[in-house]
């Protein structure tokens, strides 16, 4: 058995748009393993959200995949889908009635607005019935014991009152508490986390990522955190995959990542970080701009604000190498990097 539940290989996107073609993503690869936490981590506008969408198979209309696979090793899945024999499954060849199948029970989203996902007409205790009914079959009032399980699990208390309240009586930090619940209630075996802290406060910015590394560790499900936010990235995180334009540059484990950054992007990144052990006469910053996905650069994309950049960088793309166990790079002139 894999020890992946989920691989993305070269995963390619782009937007069609009345100015042209977006090349949102180009080559996207990186895998999940059963109950880890997995981090994809970038400036807005790098591809992060996007790769999520893709997975899920929730891109408008106007969006085409153009090359790639996402196997999702789920046998699961396979007895509701009706396929028989071993094997992952290709999210991206599954129809949308399939995919029914699969979005909010094998694999659910947390949202960064909780509030987008909460209906405000129905009490707490309906909308996580509705989830426990749909996809589990339970209803009654093994539902409601379920309910406040959810509830207690996710430390809101006391659940019976929280269970019969509205999403605007609760604060932002307790709605995203009950979001959690209602993913975790079809027993997904991935969580799809979306910026999940973006719009809280930052007293319960922490609390809630504590919250859910906990319920990751106490199954076997697998969370892919999207974030911008390189501190959640260290607190959490196992294993962290670094995006700029539209393609993964570098994957590592957490503590590689932030002792020995290769790619000179994450290296840009991680110099960037303000410290309070030492002070600076100005901050670091990465030169130049990120590009026009319109008209991205040819061959590597962050060649034009690279220092190592040489010809082969504006002419070919780089393929992702081992550089150290569990360290993957993208990147031409990553020997000039090592430490």
């Amino acid at each position: 058995m894999s020890q992946n539940l989920l691989v993305v290989k070269d995963v390619a996107m782009h937007f069609h748009t009345e100015d042209g073609e977006v090349f949102a993503l180009d080559g996207v690869s990186f895998e999940i393993r059963y109950g880890e936490t997995f981090a994809l981590v970038g400036e807005t506008g790098c591809g992060k959200s996007v790769t999520a969408m893709t997975i899920l198979g929730l891109l408008p209309p106007q969006a085409s995949v153009s090359r790639g696979e996402v196997l999702f090793h789920d046998d699961t899945l396979r007895r509701r889908l009706r396929m028989t024999g071993p094997g992952p499954v290709d999210l991206l060849k599954l129809s949308n009635r399939q995919m029914l199948k699969l979005r909010g029970v094998r694999i659910a989203l947390i949202s960064q607005d909780p509030s987008s996902s909460l209906d405000p007409l129905y009490r707490i205790e309906a909308q996580i019935g509705e989830v426990l009914n749909t996809h589990r079959g339970i209803d009654g009032k093994k539902a409601k014991e379920e309910v406040l399980r959810l509830l207690n699990s996710v430390e809101l208390a006391p659940a019976e009152e929280i269970a019969k309240k509205y999403p605007h009586q609760l604060s932002g930090g307790q709605c995203q508490r009950v979001v959690i619940a209602m993913a975790l209630a079809s027993q997904p075996s991935l969580l799809i986390a979306d910026e999940p802290t973006t719009s809280l406060d930052v007293s319960i910015q922490a609390e809630i990522l504590e919250l859910m590394a906990e319920l990751i560790r106490g199954s076997n499900t697998s969370l892919l955190l999207i974030t911008h936010d390189l501190a959640v990235v260290a607190e959490v995180s196992d294993r962290v995959g670094v995006m700029y334009a539209g393609s993964v540059c570098e994957i590592a484990d957490v503590r590689s990542l932030f002792a020995h950054p290769i790619h000179p992007y994450t290296r840009g990144l991680l110099a960037a970080v303000p410290s309070i052990t030492q002070r600076k006469a100005e901050m670091d910053y990465i030169p130049g701009s990120v590009p026009d996905l319109m008209h991205p650069p040819a061959g590597c994309r962050f060649h034009p604000r690279c220092k190592y950049a040489t010809e082969v960088c504006k002419g070919r793309k780089p393929k992702m190498v081992a550089v150290e166990t569990e360290h993957y790079v993208v990147c031409h002139h990553y020997a000039a990097c090592l430490p």
